[in-house]
Formats: structure tokens, sequence, C-alpha cells
């Protein structure tokens, strides 16, 4: 028998069943007589969603009903992440294109933030074989894109971007760079006045903190303008920040010369290594990378920028150890799966895009499916 956690309890008790609307748990719901959740009997605890190892600064929702509960409390888009190809299964049952889709935009730091602002993500499976299998959230898919309808044959599925009623708001291929995803996202966020427009309980924070909101929507214009007047550390690394991202590198200079706070100096260090890599000057980040201590809270993601700038210089094998330190100072973190990926792609080359978790390509021992690589690898 299962023992249901009292706040999972509480939770559940307070949504209607999505099938017959009849509050979850209830005697006459026929769909909740044996589990919490009408559709899953495992959707109890978050913490066991294998979409949240290698936590990525958001949460994958546990079930459909959650994401839309979420969606609709919370004013958010709902992100729906469907696993169509089953060869290739990661242990955790995870498909390698989500696996690789993880690794490679989801670490994005930008990504993330205006996720965890905007989206609630859902990842399910489209085969019926699978262990995260959801026939509701599946018909809304096949509704958007028919030919998920065959999952069998699709190597990836598209990313939905969806109400919590279930109308498109837009789609991206999951096969999709960064500066893609992000482009798809904002253009979602900025199209659409409940998303774009700060909620009322952003709207009640101080000038500061609602600066950080609009920094993480990508509305760097009202962020500067909630900036005005202020002279805390927090706000000329916010100018500096933005500064760098527009490529205006005298303004960004300029605002972190202000920043007093040490733990925000680090953030800059890790900020002109950024702007490095933007400017392809890799010596430069060699030189920054390379005098860097453990302690170093950007530490895994200075290494990753690191075995790329050695890379582009022609030095390969010394690339693949610094992605390997990288991956090795800790093996359960975002950044540990973006260098693991990184450093199988490179190992293999472009023409193994399913890597085996049995061979040395793969240090976490992934599956990595991910036709165009890493485009990080392949500048010129």
């Amino acid at each position: 028998m299962t023992v249901v956690p009292p706040i999972a309890l509480s939770f559940f008790q307070s949504q209607n069943c999505r099938r017959c609307g009849l509050p979850r748990l209830y005697a006459g719901c026929v769909w909740a007589v044996s589990t919490i959740a009408c559709i899953f009997p495992s959707a109890i605890a978050l913490a066991q969603n294998p979409l949240n190892q290698f936590p990525l600064g958001f949460e994958f929702a546990d079930t459909l009903d959650e994401a839309t509960a979420r969606g609709e409390g919370e004013r958010r888009v709902v992100l729906l992440v469907p696993s169509a190809l089953r060869g290739g299964r990661n242990g955790n049952d995870i498909g390698p294109a989500t696996e690789a889709f993880r690794a490679g935009p989801l670490v994005d730091n930008r990504i993330a933030r205006l996720i965890s602002r905007r989206f609630v993500a859902y990842g399910f499976d489209m085969d019926k074989r699978g262990s995260r299998y959801d026939e509701e959230a599946a018909q809304i898919a096949i509704s958007i894109c028919p030919d998920l309808q065959f999952p069998s044959v699709m190597p990836a599925s598209p990313l939905l971007m969806v109400t919590p009623q279930g109308k498109e708001l837009g789609q991206i291929d999951m096969f999709c760079t960064g500066d893609a995803l992000l482009e798809a996202l904002t253009k979602v966020v900025n199209e659409n006045d409940a998303y774009r427009e700060l909620r009322p309980d952003e709207q009640a924070l101080d000038d500061i903190q609602r600066a950080e909101v609009y920094y993480d929507l990508r509305q760097f214009d009202h962020c500067i303008e909630q900036l005005e007047g202020l002279k805390t550390s927090q706000a000329y690394y916010l100018r500096g920040a933005i500064a760098r991202e527009q490529g205006e590198w005298a303004e960004m200079k300029a605002a972190f010369k202000m920043v007093t706070d040490e733990d925000r100096k680090m953030d800059i260090q890790m900020q002109e290594v950024r702007r490095y890599w933007t400017i392809g000057n890799y010596e430069g980040i060699k030189a920054l990378v390379g005098g860097l201590d453990r302690r170093f809270p950007h530490y895994q993601e200075a290494l990753y920028y690191g075995g790329l700038a050695l890379f582009h210089t022609d030095q390969r094998e010394e690339a693949l150890k610094t992605w390997e330190e990288g991956v090795l100072a800790d093996p359960e973190t975002a950044w540990a799966l973006r260098l693991d990926w990184t450093r199988a792609m490179a190992k293999s080359g472009p023409d193994t895009p399913l890597l085996s978790r049995s061979g040395p390509e793969s240090l976490l021992k992934r599956n990595y499916l991910s036709p165009q690589g890493n485009s990080d690898l392949n500048r010129n």
C-alpha cells in the first residue's frame, strides 16, 4: 500500500480530476480509487521525477495536472517536452534526444531563468511503453503535431508551448541551439500580455527585485528603468550584465567597476569569460580560467569555456581533459551534464550522434542523441 505524504495529499485533494471533474481522492471519482493521481500511480513526489536529476534552475512538473494548475494559478506557459524515440534510453528511462536537450539548451543560464519566471515544463512519453506515458498530454501534442502519433519513427519531438488550456503558442525542434530556444521562448512571452506583464506579486517587489524580474524576462529597457537612481552593487551588476549581452563593452566595464560586493566580483569574472567567448578571444579565456580555484562559484561553467578555448586552438586532448575535470568536480550538476555531453561529442565526432553509455565517451554513462551536436564545437 502506498503511503501518501501529507503535503502531496493536501495538494491533490485541492485539485479536480481532469477526466471526471470531481475532486481528487473523492469517493465518487472512479479514476482516483487506488492512486493519488488519476493518471499516474507514481505521481507522488517531485523528487521521483528523473527529469529533475542534474538540477537546471527550474523543476519539471511531475504530472500534466500539476503543470496546468501552476500555469493557471501563476500565469505560466506550459512547456510540453514529449519524448518519442524508444531506442537508447538511459537508466532513468529518459530518451537520448531529451537527454541531449537537457545537456544543451536547458543548461543555458538565460533559458533557465526565463523558464523559472514564465514557464512550467512537463516531460512525458509519447510511446505507450514508456514509464512516463501520458495519454492526455499525448493527445494535446498530436493535435498540434499530427506526426507525433508515430513516435517510433521520430528521433525527437518538437517542444510545444501551450496555454494551460492546451492552445498552441509556439513550437521548436528539440535539436535547436540555445540561442534559438531563447528566441522562441522570449517571443511567446513578449507576444502575450498575460506573460509579458508583471504579475501582482512581482509588481509588489522593490525596485531592485523588479529589475531582476525584467532582466530574467529579457526586457532590458524596463530593467534599466527600474535601476534608475540605484547605486548598489546589484544595480551596477545588472547594468553591466545587460551591457555585456548587448555587446556594449565600455558600458559593461564602467558598470562592473562600480561593484564592491566580493561575491558579485566573482560573477563579474564569469561575465568576462562569457565576453571573451562572444568575441572569440580564446587566449583570454585560457588566461582567466587557468588561474581559477575549485571554490570559484562558476567553476564548472568556466571549465566548459576553458575547454572550448583549447578545442578551438587545436589543443583537443587538453580540452578533453579540462571537460573531464569539470565533470568529476561535481558529477550531479547541470553543468556536469553539459560538460559530459560536449566531451562525448568531441571525443566521438559528428558522425556518431547516438553515444553508447557502455563506451568511453560519456563519463556519466548517458546516451545523447543530437545529430547537429553542440554548436559551440562547430564555431568557425
